[in-house]
């Protein structure tokens, strides 16, 4: 029987399928594994412990879901906001920020029930934020403990289409807090809070008998037509002057002798005209002058629902006129229709998409003018709508920048714009590339690529644009660890932290956190699990000094009640064992040498694990929020154990002839390359494991074992199996990194 000694030094496959079992002749397999928990991938090559979490705070309300989401005005001034029922703290410096002595706090508008589909993008100090049934919000900090949350005031639209029946609507003024009433019975008490347009001619006139009498002036945007109408029986000059500075100098645009009607549109916005007689022009007569904007709208913002017939309001923009009209449009957004659902940035323009009434609509604002919705004339810079048309509803899942804007909608993945110009009124290019649909879920930007939740929860993709192809390709990132998301109820939260290595955090149904190491461009995908005492139920993360913080809140059964806590997962790059975080909800405590830790009320009642000064110590169980230690240290870490298990898909070692699946295998020793590692078990998987011994006789017995980073041959006093898997463990909070394994194995003739 020849023995051969097979070398895992790439771990970047992942834990793979149970499907791909039997299939070694493929370069995955040996990078793969059959089990990869609690363990991260480096995209290195080799895997190592994942880090401990510290506790960072009780959630506010612990009887209800909790929700983290970023604010990252920059790597300095970056924060973790922990949404919970109606209410937010804020988390920066990996602490919460406090107002005096207690957290400080806001109320906000959403129910614990809300917050999962609550989607939002950030300018500088601004965070936009959209849901479903409410209408948009900006969440604006001005300092740390200084934080505002307010409705997103739209200026102008969007709106729906202009009303083509007879039912009029009739405003008791056109300015100030009118009331507004209808024809027939069109208002719900749902419309409060949206905007509604009113249309129509504005004129302006006077009856001019001497010199230096005028119109009152009009203001005209670029697009808009004007008439300047005369008429009477007169002599002398009539003057049409323009002015570009609100009415302070006039400047002579048209002059007129006799009566006439002349008609044009103006170039460019926020110009003033009017029309009259300039001093010395007179000479008799009566001149009747009309200044007529062609047109006009204003604009009421609902405030007050009293019938279906009538509502009152503040005016926004004044109507041009308080009569009867059939020229109204009725806002696109309210509780009535449903506000948007997901919103970006591209291109200066503050994009919203999708609403109960209108799911497959884009609405693009006005270039830098994130509250002006309407649509104007077509200009470049106005605003803009836009919807998806396909053969059954694509309601807009979210939407990311890059090139392009890329869209997820239930039906399929979308383009919307241009690669090489700039999107406007008239040029927005939408095309639909995939079908395979998209969760409820914001897709991650990742380099150039989109990674989004396809439809079902269950697969992850990435939306990718191919030069080769010119086009964009959906690949399915699961597609050899589909087991991954579909065995844990698929996703409900995710987050993509680039430092130290690139890893996408996924928070699933069943409360596992899986992740998956993510480098597009050197080829890897490899997925691991992380579990803890508890459940995970959200995960964000924030750009940190020397690398991304990975923040969750955890669902605990601590002393028989439930809790959630918010809690950060540590680093990995310690430079000094004394530094190393291996324990979940896990407190520090440094200064002058104790055998008592204080301040661990969070875990009463529960068995803790200890590390002093970098060595293990005795369980303990908290008691009054204290444990007792043997001896005396001043760096101590306390906090829930969790076991971290790495196991090769089966081994298939080389036979003279055929294959040596299905034989009887043995491993006969193996060689281990450590990094930073003090403790570890190694042996067949399903059989007992074998701790390998550190501690030499040079190390002092009474102090903690040196790390070792070096090649380790260890004897595998196992016997014969027809599927040979090496596992290897560290079920105590010590350091351990593998960075290659090497067995020697030999198969058996039958």
């Amino acid at each position: 029987m020849a023995r051969t000694t097979t070398l895992y030094s790439d771990w970047t496959g992942g834990e793979l399928s149970q499907r791909l079992v039997g299939r070694s002749d493929i370069p995955i397999y040996k990078k793969g594994a059959h089990e990869l928990t609690n363990v991260l991938i480096w995209a290195h090559g080799g895997i190592t412990k994942r880090p401990g979490t510290y506790y960072k705070s009780t959630a506010l309300d612990s009887t209800k879901p909790v929700r983290l989401i970023p604010f990252e005005y920059s790597t300095t001034q970056a924060y973790v906001i922990e949404l919970g029922n109606y209410t937010a703290r804020f988390y920066r410096n990996s602490g919460i920020i406090l107002d005096g002595a207690v957290p400080y706090e806001i109320v906000t508008p959403w129910a614990a029930e809300d917050l999962p589909l609550l989607r939002f993008v950030q300018s500088a100090d601004v965070l936009f934020v959209v849901h479903p049934d409410y209408p948009p919000k900006q969440l604006t900090r001005t300092g740390h403990t200084s934080w505002t949350i307010e409705d997103h005031e739209f200026e102008n639209g969007p709106f729906l289409e202009k009303n083509t029946t007879s039912i009029t609507v009739n405003p008791t003024a056109t300015t100030g807090y009118v009331g507004l009433t209808a024809s027939v019975g069109i208002f719900d008490s749902t419309h409060v809070g949206s905007l509604w347009k009113i249309e129509d001619n504005l004129t302006e006139e006077t009856s001019a008998s001497g010199s230096n009498q005028y119109t009152d002036a009009i203001q005209v945007d670029a697009g808009e037509d004007i008439i300047a109408q005369i008429n009477g029986t007169w002599v002398g000059s009539a003057t049409l002057q323009r002015s570009l500075d609100v009415g302070l100098t006039w400047l002579d645009y048209n002059t007129f002798t006799i009566n006439t009607a002349v008609s044009f549109t103006e170039a460019q916005d926020e110009v003033f005209y009017r029309l009259g007689i300039k001093i010395g022009d007179y000479t008799s007569g009566t001149a009747e002058l009309a200044l007529i904007k062609m047109r006009e709208y204003g604009i009421m913002k609902i405030e007050e629902f009293n019938t279906s017939t009538n509502v009152s309001g503040t005016v926004q923009r004044a109507f041009p006129t308080a009569d009867a009209t059939t020229n109204w449009y009725e806002g696109t957004w309210s509780s009535l229709n449903g506000y948007p659902e997901t919103v970006a940035f591209f291109e200066q323009r503050l994009i919203f998409g999708g609403n109960w009434y209108r799911p497959q609509t884009v609405w693009g604002s006005r270039v830098d003018d994130y509250i002006d919705f309407d649509e104007g004339i077509g200009n470049d810079d106005d605003s803009y709508s836009f919807t998806l048309v396909s053969n059954d509803v694509n309601a807009i899942r979210w939407m990311t920048a890059v090139d392009t804007l890329r869209i997820g909608t239930v039906g399929g993945e979308w383009r919307f714009g241009n690669r090489d110009s700039a999107t406007t009124p008239t040029n927005v290019n939408v095309k639909k590339y995939t079908t395979e649909g998209s969760a409820a879920i914001q897709g991650q930007l990742i380099g150039n690529s989109v990674l989004f939740v396809q439809r079902g929860s269950n697969k992850l993709r990435a939306m990718i644009y191919d030069l080769r192809q010119d086009t964009y390709l959906t690949p399915e990132i699961t597609l050899k660890a589909e087991h991954m998301l579909k065995d844990t109820g698929g996703v409900i939260d995710m987050t993509y932290a680039s430092q130290p290595d690139p890893i996408i955090w996924m928070v699933t149904e069943d409360g596992t956190l899986v992740a998956c190491t993510y480098d597009q461009g050197n080829g890897i995908t490899a997925f691991h699990e992380h579990e803890t005492d508890g459940y995970f139920e959200s995960v964000t993360s924030i750009a940190g000094s020397n690398r991304d913080e990975v923040w969750v809140v955890v669902k605990r059964t601590i002393d028989g009640s439930d809790v959630r806590y918010v809690e950060q997962f540590q680093t990995t790059d310690w430079t000094d064992q004394d530094d190393a975080i291996y324990l979940d909800s896990c407190l520090t405590y440094q200064g002058a040498a104790s055998t008592t830790i204080s301040g661990l009320e969070h875990l009463e009642g529960e068995e803790v694990y200890i590390i002093t000064d970098g060595a293990t110590h005795a369980p303990q169980t908290v008691a009054g929020g204290e444990v007792n230690l043997n001896w005396a240290s001043d760096k101590t870490h306390v906090g829930l154990r969790y076991t971290s298990n790495a196991v090769t898909m089966p081994i298939v070692p080389p036979v003279e002839a055929g294959t040596s699946m299905g034989k009887r295998k043995k491993a006969f020793k193996l060689t281990v390359n450590f990094y930073k590692t003090n403790y570890c078990k190694i042996g067949a998987y399903g059989d007992t494991l074998d701790e390998i011994p550190f501690r030499t006789t040079n190390d002092e017995m009474d102090r903690r074992v040196p790390l070792y980073t070096e090649t380790r041959e260890q004897a595998f006093p196992h016997g014969y199996v027809r599927d040979l898997k090496i596992h290897i463990q560290s079920d105590l909070p010590l350091p351990f990194s593998v960075s290659g394994l090497g067995p020697m194995t030999g198969a058996s003739p039958n």
